[in-house]
């Protein structure tokens, strides 16, 4: 065989080798890959089993905790039953008055209307004092609830306090009320509601006049003041949110007097 030819097979063979060895390693990596893909579809199908062993875990949960609160509601309705017509020596009720010869009347809706030597007094259940929110069952997340409802309620009050100061649609005549009637109005029922603030601050200073020392309250434009819109002189009492209600009252109204006079 030429020496040439010979060369030229060798040479042939180096390339075919490098080819067979570059296909060798280009295998391996395709095996490797496959293991890796094989054993992240095994962990996908675990995880998925898992998935849905907590998916069932947390249903077998949720349905637990409906049924203790149902139980629980059945509980406290059951404990707030018992309370009418319980007597008591004495009591204390949230504003500090110690009510004598008592009896409760009534409990419902939150509000828990007792008999005692001097009368009658009905007060929501939230300022029923310790030992009432104790035997009514009257925790932390009944206060909160109680709390919107309020809120809701002065909300609903204020809109059909609005409603009723607004002029008709027409009057007597078939006139369409002019802008500055209504404007008019409006003023007039934030007159009404900054005396409402007022008063609640009031009530609500004379109840808890050291926590409220020293905040601002501005009585010519109370929805104004420090204690409503200033975070380091907000405090945490009960009836702060009557006076944010009222506030966001004011405040409404404010927008829609100042969208009609700049018609």
């Amino acid at each position: 065989m030429p020496r040439s030819d010979y060369e030229a097979l060798q040479k042939e063979n180096q390339e075919l080798q490098k080819s067979v060895d570059s296909l060798h390693v280009q295998t391996r990596q395709l095996q490797a890959q496959l293991i890796a893909a094989q054993q992240q579809q095994a962990m996908v199908v675990e995880l998925q089993k898992r998935l849905e062993e907590a998916k069932q875990q947390t249903n077998a949960k949720e349905e637990e905790m409906r049924q203790l609160q149902e139980r629980w509601e059945k509980f406290k309705g059951d404990r707030r039953k018992a309370m009418v017509g319980r007597q008591f020596g004495e009591v204390a009720i949230g504003d500090g008055r110690v009510l004598r010869n008592a009896q409760i009347n009534a409990l419902e809706d939150d509000m828990i209307s007792i008999r005692h030597e001097a009368g009658i007094v009905k007060v929501p259940l939230a300022h029923g004092g310790d030992e009432l929110r104790w035997l009514a069952c009257f925790d932390d997340q009944d206060e909160a609830d109680s709390l919107r409802r309020v809120r809701l309620n002065q909300a609903k009050a204020l809109a059909s306090q609005l409603k009723v100061s607004r002029p008709q649609a027409e009057d007597s005549t078939g006139r369409m009320p002019s802008s500055s009637e209504e404007a008019a109005m409006l003023r007039q029922t934030i007159t009404t509601q900054r005396q409402s603030l007022n008063a609640a601050y009031q009530r609500l200073s004379s109840e808890n006049a050291s926590a409220l020392r020293g905040v601002d309250w501005n009585s010519t434009r109370p929805e104004d003041s420090g204690l409503i819109n200033v975070f380091a002189q907000r405090r945490a009492l009960l009836g702060l949110g009557e006076l944010d209600s009222l506030a966001a009252a004011i405040k409404a109204n404010l927008r829609k007097l100042h969208d009609l006079e700049t018609k």
